[in-house]
């Protein structure tokens, strides 16, 4: 007690003794100190590490001590995150693998670009609809157009070209009906119809405005295979065979998961926002459960734990190959377990497919270095209750020939 009190003195001794700057540093410095241990930072998309603008200047007694402060907070963090991630992987009860869980995807199908309409190239799309890349003119050639791809552009291409390559493994038979759950304005769903003719694509979103430029690329393209309803996940009716999900943020990838199994459909899903993943949460009157999913989460970790898990999880950028000789040890164990958590959360939402009949998948999409959500999950019914019959045998021999642990 007469410690705590000492060091109250001492603390409040030292606030008294800062001038008036020293004290707005103090309280800036609360809002502007590092959270990791070495001064740097990502530059953006590009994925670069660049040191951070002032690192190295000597820091006033108040910085130093709300970086001490800050520091110890960040370090009794990783503590209950490296406990957590232990309970998963060598605690008592079930033991799912977080090292090692993915397939790698190396040999997808590859799109023609070149061929490609442009109302259903994503490089061409924006908020206001199908048009060209800032700076080109309407004269220009289709290859100048091409060239001028960000990377957004590539992303988006890479992301339609995972996808196409596990649906090409689902081999859902003809005339099954594919909904893209959160498709905005068909970057996903669009490319695939024209790709996959034989199959009935289905595109939902709760955004009117995301569904009118997908009916104007559908119409501009003369897709016949696609159509486009403005509803919430959970009030979609209609039976189908295979549910697609790209970057549906949060509980509604759950959403999408319970949907298909509401519906005995496969599933391919790419999750996002998982830090808005938290204990109890719901999605109107449609989710059956909260974070987490499954008994085998939910019964290792207390909500606090689980909570600490998704939160870690949520990544914007994992460090590029090239740059992992610039960053520290301690950055590259943060960004290793960010990785284990997001691994935790993805293998929750199979495991709760795995307790309905479901056999799970975790793949990693391919081109997508850099770059954190690239992580599909793909779920096969059991056979007697899939409306597709999908044929699991052909699917898992494929996946071993296209893909590789």
């Amino acid at each position: 007690m007469f410690k705590c009190w000492l060091l109250s003195a001492i603390l409040l001794s030292l606030l008294r003794s800062l001038p008036a700057a020293g004290t707005q540093a103090l309280s800036s410095a609360a809002f502007s100190a590092p959270r990791l241990k070495a001064p740097w930072h990502s530059a953006g998309n590009g994925g670069l590490w660049q040191r951070r603008e002032g690192a190295g200047r000597p820091r006033t007694c108040g910085q130093e001590l709300v970086c001490t402060v800050k520091k110890s907070r960040i370090r009794r963090q990783r503590q209950r995150i490296d406990e957590a991630l232990s309970l998963l992987t060598r605690g008592e009860g079930q033991k799912v693998p977080m090292e090692g869980a993915h397939f790698e995807i190396i040999d997808q199908p590859s799109i023609d670009w070149g061929k490609m309409p442009r109302e259903l190239d994503p490089h061409f799309v924006t908020f206001r609809g199908v048009s060209l890349p800032a700076g080109i003119p309407e004269t220009s050639s289709v290859e100048a157009m091409r060239a001028t791809l960000n990377p957004r552009s590539l992303r988006k291409r890479a992301q339609i070209e995972s996808f196409f390559a596990a649906l090409q493994l689902l081999a859902p038979p003809p005339g099954t009906r594919v909904v893209d759950f959160g498709a905005g304005s068909g970057n996903l769903v669009l490319p695939l119809a024209h790709l996959l003719p034989h199959l009935h694509f289905v595109a939902i979103d709760l955004k009117k405005h995301a569904i009118t430029i997908l009916e104007q690329r559908v119409e501009e393209s003369g897709l016949v295979n696609v159509r486009a309803d403005e509803c919430y996940i959970e009030a979609f009716e209609e039976p189908f065979g295979v549910a697609l999900g790209l970057h549906v943020c949060g509980p509604a990838s759950n959403a999408v998961i319970q949907k298909a199994s509401a519906n005995a459909a496969a599933f391919l899903v790419s999750p996002c926002c998982i830090g808005k993943l938290t204990p109890q949460t719901s999605l109107g009157n449609f989710m059956e459960g909260e974070y987490p999913l499954s008994g085998w989460l939910r019964n290792t970790l207390q909500d606090e734990m689980a909570a600490l898990i998704a939160s870690t999880a949520d990544r914007s950028e994992v460090p590029r190959a090239g740059d992992t000789e610039e960053i520290s040890e301690d950055v590259r164990a943060h960004f290793r377990r960010g990785g284990l958590c997001k691994t935790a959360v993805e293998m929750d939402r199979l495991m709760w497919a795995s307790d309905k009949g479901y056999e799970g998948y975790l793949l990693r999409m391919k081109g997508l270095e850099g770059y954190s959500k690239k992580d599909l999950l793909v779920g096969l019914p059991s056979v007697a209750d899939s409306a597709a019959m999908f044929n699991r045998d052909a699917f898992v021999e494929g996946l071993r020939g296209g893909v590789m642990r």
